[in-house]
């Protein structure tokens, strides 16, 4: 029998980093300083947690095999600071035997999670607050910081966190330095191959970077700059090959359709999203209320860039959405993440868990929009997260306001079916 023990222990822990149930990983997790500090807060007692774990073992069905899975998808993702963001995983995932644990120990499901969400983004806080200190030296020692880097192309780049780090200026000048061959070096790969990248997020007041001499907009006074597209070039010039970059574009208040009979709900969309301590705010409304529209209006009242991400564009790729929410923050944008209705997957999506991250961390700023049905679909992805979500319901248009809706979109209309 001895044998049999030792063909099974490795094959049942070996599917998630040597933890054989979620309960194995809950244990794990109390010895790191700031779950402990957390659980304590809840009155959990880490040292009863083995014996609830055998307890459960016994006396409740195994779990099923993809437990891990699942709460990676609910954005527990391991790494060194991921601690908190597994035990919140773990809170929000009441079908998992370690959820079982917490409120056999006496948790408070509720309380725990609003407390670890205020943690994870104290932490997120944190973590955009380091990476902002060379920029800050740089700006006071008289350097010239340029922009963010959009994330990689989406025809054959592979997703990576590198991707945001900034290529260093030569100093005293306003024309960006070359691409470093010191990095690439480091990262394995010559200076030849180094990805494409996407041009500079634009500000809310302006249209995208186009590859052409940088010009002084009229209304903020800002170069456009344009190392991005330089970096392109030598790429192209190395390589002998052009590939389509893809592009973060801000919205231009002057480029919106019009809008009708929607400054109220415009008005409370701003204010929930620029709260001290906002709770991420999710706009539900059905199938052509224009409450797409009505979010891309934030462009028009709000002073941050404004950013619309359609849900589909990041279906097949894990890490992209976080790169791009990442440098998004970084610029100091606000996000209307659309189309989550157009997923079509009864599973949770690949993108979720850095939504989920994002909406935790508030960086950045994020408004989410769907219909009931994918909301839904949301709850059943993410037991629980509604709770922590500002719920804006758009309500229909008045009669004399459908009127004038009708009227503005009508050009419109027509000219996109050729009429």
């Amino acid at each position: 029998m001895p044998e049999a023990l030792a063909l099974r222990s490795p094959s049942r822990r070996a599917r998630s980093g040597g933890h054989g149930s979620s309960c194995d990983l809950l244990i794990e997790l109390a010895t790191h300083e700031a779950v402990a500090s957390v659980l304590a807060e809840v009155g959990v007692d880490t040292k009863v947690l083995p014996k609830l774990r055998d307890r459960i073992q016994e006396e409740i069905e195994a779990e099923p095999a993809d437990w891990h899975l699942r709460l990676q998808q609910r954005g527990g993702r391991p790494g060194p600071e991921g601690d908190l963001g597994q035990l919140l995983a773990i809170v929000r995932s009441a079908d998992c035997h370690a959820y079982r644990a917490l409120q056999l120990a006496g948790a408070d499901s509720g309380q725990l999670r609003k407390l670890l969400i205020e943690r994870v983004r104290e932490r997120g806080h944190l973590r955009a607050n380091r990476r902002s200190e060379p920029a800050v030296h740089g700006k006071a020692s008289g350097g010239t910081v340029g922009p963010l880097r959009m994330s990689a192309s989406r025809s054959g780049a592979e997703p990576t966190s590198r991707r945001n780090e900034e290529v260093p200026r030569a100093a005293g000048t306003s024309r960006p330095a070359p691409p470093s061959p010191r990095r690439s070096v480091a990262e394995g790969r010559s200076p030849a191959e180094s990805r494409p990248l996407r041009v500079p997020a634009t500000p809310a007041a302006s249209v995208a970077v186009r590859p052409s001499t940088p010009k002084a907009d009229p209304r903020s006074g800002i170069k456009q700059d344009l190392r991005s597209d330089a970096e392109l070039q030598a790429k192209r010039e190395t390589t002998g090959k052009s590939k389509q970059e893809a592009e973060l574009r801000s919205l231009h208040p002057a480029e919106l359709p019009p809008m009708a009979g929607r400054e109220r709900e415009l008005a409370m969309l701003a204010d929930a999203l620029l709260r001290r301590t906002p709770r991420p705010p999710i706009l539900v409304g059905e199938h052509g209320s224009g409450r797409s529209l009505l979010a891309m209006h934030l462009a028009r009242v709000l002073s941050r860039p404004v950013f619309r991400l359609e849900a589909p564009t990041y279906d097949d790729d894990e890490g992209l959405l976080g790169d791009d929410l990442e440098l998004i923050a970084e610029a100091g944008g606000v996000v209307v993440f659309d189309d989550l209705d157009r997923v079509a997957s009864d599973g949770a999506p690949p993108f979720l868990p850095a939504l989920a991250r994002a909406w935790a961390t508030g960086e950045p700023r994020i408004l989410t929009v769907l219909s009931h049905e994918t909301r839904a679909r949301l709850e059943v992805w993410m037991p629980g997260i509604l709770d922590t979500l500002d719920l804006l319901l758009l309500p229909p248009l008045e009669s004399g306001e459908i009127h004038r809706a009708v009227k503005l979109a009508s050009p419109a209309i027509l000219e996109q079916h050729g009429l």
